[in-house]
């Protein structure tokens, strides 16, 4: 089993530039002895699941944490890097060759739903969080997650704006921006950029909602045990309680 090694040389073994040719768990699994000779001690290796822009995506636009390449979603089987199965065999050789294997992970956000949904939001100013251009009002969100193409293997939690705190486009009025969903607030121990930094980006998870924190904690359960990977790297922190 490998070891975190005090004052070792971490790899960033992406980069945002790669070729989306679905090849990159290949390259990482024959890379990993040379990787280890050189000097290497741990490697960062890119979200391994499912992203709203599928073979394009860089992991960062979260649609379905639960499938790493294995069903037919957002056009594509594989991700950028490859199937569930390579990357299985990627993260086994590296740890073979005695490398720490550090997984990034995403829980901020999600992108590319399903279905949209009429909810009632405040929209807030983009460079100060805290204020309120207006009073609630109707809109349309892309707040449904039904994951038709994965039908409930794995796991047949869906998502829903009760799920979310705020979004950042309203179908209804075509019109981009930061929508505070109604019922929902901030959290106060997040970063202070435009007065308040809980919203980054898509459809933001509350974090706080119990269904949601039982969903995650089941899903990193998995995640864990189905990779093999000895950590992660967790994205996004400043804008997360």
């Amino acid at each position: 089993m490998a070891e975190m090694q005090l004052n070792g040389t971490m790899l960033q073994g992406f980069s945002w530039n790669l070729p989306p040719d679905g090849q990159h768990w290949r390259r990482l699994a024959q890379l990993a002895p040379r990787l280890a000779e050189e000097g290497f001690t741990s490697i960062w290796m890119p979200p391994a699941y499912k992203g709203t822009n599928g073979v394009r995506d860089v992991g960062y636009g979260v649609y379905d944490l639960w499938d790493l390449g294995e069903f037919d979603q957002r056009g594509t089987v594989g991700t950028k890097y490859g199937t569930r199965e390579e990357y299985q065999t990627a993260v086994a050789a590296l740890r073979e060759a005695g490398l720490y294997v550090l997984g990034d992970v995403v829980l901020n956000h999600r992108l590319g739903a399903d279905q949209t949904q009429r909810v009632l939001a405040t929209e807030m100013a983009q460079d100060n969080r805290t204020y309120a251009m207006d009073k609630p009002r109707p809109i349309t969100a892309w707040t449904r997650y039904t994951f038709p193409g994965r039908n409930g293997a794995h796991d047949d939690f869906t998502w829903d704006y009760h799920d979310f705190k705020a979004v950042d486009y309203d179908v209804m009025h075509e019109r981009s921006g930061v929508f505070l969903l109604d019922g929902k607030h901030w959290d106060e121990d997040v970063d202070r950029e435009n007065g308040n930094f809980d919203y980054l980006m898509g459809a933001d998870v509350d974090l706080h909602r119990p269904r949601v924190y039982d969903q995650l904690l089941r899903w990193g359960t998995w995640y864990v045990n189905e990779t093999g990977v000895d950590g992660i790297r967790l994205d996004a922190v400043k804008h997360m309680s």
